[in-house]
Formats: structure tokens, C-alpha cells, sequence
């Protein structure tokens, strides 16, 4: 398959160089993934490497299909993003008396775990 060009630069998605070591529960395509306009349709692409297919935002009057397309192509860097977060929460929290049963995080790092729990395909 020929390398298709990228639309507009700022939709061009890049992935961040992070240490995080993915859960072997996740099986995703890994990033970075980058969007496309199709040469032959109104659609918009998302391609990983090597030019592999990771959605199809098919033909859309709606307005929303480049924002679509942006959110989706940046999903593996926000689950990056998440959870080296949420490993700096846990790893400058871990000395923390957790006995009395109230949680001592944050909406915004309960949220956090939420979202890689969903990405995961696991329960929150």
C-alpha cells in the first residue's frame, strides 16, 4: 500500500517516548497513529505504522469527522499520558496510611484510572 499523505499538520499525531511498560491485558495497535484522508473517498483514515488500518471514519456530513479523527489518532498517547500519571500518584503516595479506608486521591487520578480501565477493557 502506497504511504498516503497526512492532512493538515497539527492532525498529525506523534507518540510520546514514555517508560511505561503496557499492561499484557492491553493488545492495541501501538502509536503513533496518524490520520489520512482517504485518496478516493470523503473519509478520513487512521493508520500505525506500515500503513496499517486502525479505523475508517467513513464518509461524515456531520462536521465532527476531523475532531473524531484527532481523538481517536491520539488514544495511545493519552493512555500513555494516564498512566505514567497515575504511576507518579501511586509511586509519591505509596509511604501514605491507606488503613482508615478513605482514599486520599484526587477526583482527577480516580477519573484517570477510570479512562485506563476502560481502554483496557477492564471494570473501573
Amino acid at each position: 500500500m502506497a504511504t498516503l499523505a497526512p492532512i493538515l499538520p497539527y492532525v498529525r499525531m506523534r507518540a510520546m517516548e514514555s517508560p511505561i511498560e503496557r499492561s499484557k491485558t492491553v493488545n492495541h495497535t501501538p502509536g503513533p497513529w496518524t490520520v489520512f484522508k482517504s485518496p478516493v473517498r470523503k473519509a478520513l483514515l487512521i493508520h500505525a505504522k506500515d500503513d496499517l488500518l486502525v479505523a475508517d471514519l467513513g464518509d461524515d456530513e456531520t462536521g465532527t469527522q476531523e475532531a473524531n479523527a484527532r481523538l481517536i489518532a491520539a488514544a495511545p498517547d493519552l493512555l500513555a499520558a494516564l498512566s505514567e500519571l497515575v504511576a507518579e500518584w501511586d509511586n509519591d503516595h505509596a509511604d501514605e496510611d491507606h488503613q482508615s479506608g478513605i482514599t486520599p486521591e484526587t477526583g482527577g487520578i480516580i477519573l484517570a484510572r477510570m479512562a485506563i480501565a476502560k481502554a483496557e477493557g477492564r471494570d473501573a
